[in-house]
């Protein structure tokens, strides 16, 4: 009787351990990124967004129709601004700022690469694109960038969304220090993925 019950036992933990080893594993590293552990032993960024819940939201109305911005209202808060076209938003817990630019000038989302390294590069004359996509939002080709510049010689690393048509355009771009964009990308890349264009 033992034997069976152990046998028995025994077939229950080589079943269910075969069946956890077919699984990823998802975990957070000790800087808050969000990654994929496969069986294989490679691993890879968790990518995919936890749509069980609702987040809270406000949109931000741009100065151009057509163009918002769907931000959580419970971790990014408008800040105070006199500029027109320009809204600033401060993350509530980390050292995060997002910042959405419009204006009626007709242009090309190509036009908008060069805009964004002309001003980068004003503050900065090193500021230099790390990475550069396409990407699809809502339908619309859109541009997407990282890239860093010093402003008053701290280190800041930058990611945006760029678009443009005849209606004008759009930049919504999240920033912080070079040394912490890593531990906060998720965080940025909600807050500029929220654009939405019509």
């Amino acid at each position: 009787m033992k034997k069976i019950w152990f046998a028995t036992l025994l077939l229950f933990f080589l079943s269910h351990g075969a069946q956890a080893a077919d699984k990823n594993l998802r975990a957070i590293t000790e800087d808050g990124r969000k990654v994929i552990l496969r069986t294989d032993g490679q691993w890879l960024f968790d990518t995919t967004q936890d749509k069980s819940l609702p987040k809270p939201s406000n949109v931000y109305q741009t100065n151009v129709p057509g163009f918002s911005v769907t931000y959580d209202n419970t971790k990014w808060k408008p800040q105070p601004s006199d500029t027109n076209g320009l809204q600033v938003f401060r993350h509530t817990t980390y050292p995060l700022f997002s910042m959405a630019i419009s204006d009626e000038m007709p242009a090309t989302v190509d036009a908008m690469k060069g805009v964004a390294l002309y001003h980068a590069k004003k503050a900065d004359p090193n500021a230099k694109i790390i990475t550069e996509e396409m990407r699809k939002i809502g339908g619309k080709e859109i541009l997407t960038l990282k890239f860093m510049a010093k402003i008053e010689n701290l280190p800041f690393f930058y990611y945006g969304n760029y678009y443009a048509n005849q209606s004008g355009n759009v930049q919504v771009v999240c920033y912080t220090s070079q040394q912490l964009f890593h531990k906060y990308e998720n965080e940025c890349q909600q807050f500029i993925d929220g654009l939405k264009i019509k």
